[in-house]
């Protein structure tokens, strides 16, 4: 596909076609807006638009709001985009592929919210994990409830963290799918403290690992809300764990 030019004015932003919370004002757009400052031949890679009938202004951006802002803000008269031709009904789902393939990554919440408007639209778990290219286990960690099936933009609130909290996770899935929590590993145990955290957080990953595959087998969360929410909270402990890995590993 050729791009083309477009004038600035010609192109528009809608919030119902982009994939993400929010937009990166003072990184991402700041940093493109400078580069096309300093150059005034510069152009970075084509937006991706559509062209809607009727209506003014004519194309709306699938992929590429960071860039049409920057392009605003460089005062720039044209912008380089590619058009393709879609179905208004495909327009969401088309944006979260290209921004989901490239570019600033999307988040835990902007995936989220995702899930939650594709399955709204009738999108099957391996569909939405096509598009997100991710496992379709990790969709299920993603779901959360929602009153009437309604869609929401606001995160899961963030609840303090501990020991005690982390186990009842574990606790609470493995009860609700009626399935024996996994055992604890055995075997010689380390007298380094960093070691013995690094032991416990890949233990809480391989027992993450094995309840969530139990889960997807049992279909429980297609049609128990008690299993979303139970899986949402064994996902912030496979995060606090991969974060305390992470960081083990400076």
């Amino acid at each position: 596909m050729t791009p083309v030019l477009l004038s600035i004015e010609q192109v528009e932003y809608d919030s119902a076609y982009f994939p993400r919370e929010s937009i990166d004002l003072d990184v991402t757009v700041a940093k493109y807006t400078e580069a096309l400052v300093h150059n005034p031949d510069f152009h970075l890679p084509p937006i991706v638009v559509v062209k809607r009938t009727g209506r003014t202004p004519p194309y709306i951006v699938l992929d590429g709001v960071h860039r049409l802002l920057s392009y605003v803000r460089a005062e720039r008269s044209a912008i380089p985009a590619l058009v393709e031709r879609l179905p208004e009904s495909q327009w969401f789902a088309r944006s979260v592929e290209l921004n989901a393939a490239h570019g600033r990554p999307l988040t835990q919440t902007d995936q989220r919210i995702i899930v939650r408007r594709l399955e709204s639209d009738g999108w099957a778990i391996d569909k939405i994990a096509g598009l997100l290219k991710v496992r379709a286990d990790t969709i299920l960690l993603l779901r959360g409830s929602s009153e009437s099936g309604k869609i929401t933009t606001h995160p899961k609130p963030v609840r303090p963290k501990s020991a005690q909290y982390e186990r009842g996770a574990f606790e609470r899935l493995a009860r609700i799918v009626g399935k024996p929590l996994p055992k604890s590993r055995s075997g010689t145990r380390p007298t380094n403290r960093r070691e013995i955290d690094r032991q416990e957080n890949l233990s809480r990953l391989a027992d993450a690992k094995s309840l969530t595959k139990l889960v997807v087998e049992s279909g429980a969360a297609e049609k128990d809300d008690k299993v979303k929410e139970a899986l949402l909270d064994l996902a912030e402990v496979v995060n606090a764990a991969v974060a305390k890995l992470q960081k083990s590993k400076k």
